[in-house]
């Protein structure tokens, strides 16, 4: 019989991992959405994407690059709200007000907010994984807001 298996983000993206035998049929996982689930509802993800492409002549590999833009839009927003020091910038951040980034500005396509009282963004999907003939295939996004 089989153990189902499911391992976190760490074990995504080797092919010397992937191709093993008894890796076959593990569930793997890494925090956010994948590039198809980004990009499928045209915004500014999918802009981004289809720029990159035209320059670059491939999709990029990941989603950490969109992710990395979503982390720059709080951190502008953040120096946008502040009076420039590296004190104001902390304060924009962790005031009552925090940061949010709306939907139709946010590379992500949905609302970003930074929680004042932990620092933490409130969305918190997840993608979940599946290795099958030595190739990982999505199953799915958890859209947990």
């Amino acid at each position: 019989e089989a153990v189902i298996t499911m391992a976190p983000d760490g074990f995504t993206g080797y092919p010397e991992f992937q191709e093993q035998q008894e890796a076959q049929g593990v569930y793997l996982t890494f925090a956010g959405q994948d590039l198809g689930s980004l990009t499928e509802e045209g915004g500014l993800a999918a802009a981004l994407t289809k720029a990159y492409e035209e320059k670059f002549g491939e999709p990029p590999v990941s989603t950490s690059g969109l992710y990395a833009v979503a982390a720059t839009q709080v951190v502008l927003e953040a120096i946008a709200q502040s009076d420039g020091t590296r004190q104001g910038v902390t304060e924009a951040v962790f005031s009552a007000k925090g940061i949010t980034i709306p939907a139709e500005e946010s590379v992500l396509g949905k609302e970003v907010t930074i929680d004042p009282e932990t620092g933490d963004i409130d969305n918190k999907d997840v993608t979940v994984l599946l290795i099958d003939d030595g190739q990982e295939s999505v199953v799915g996004p958890w859209r947990l807001r």
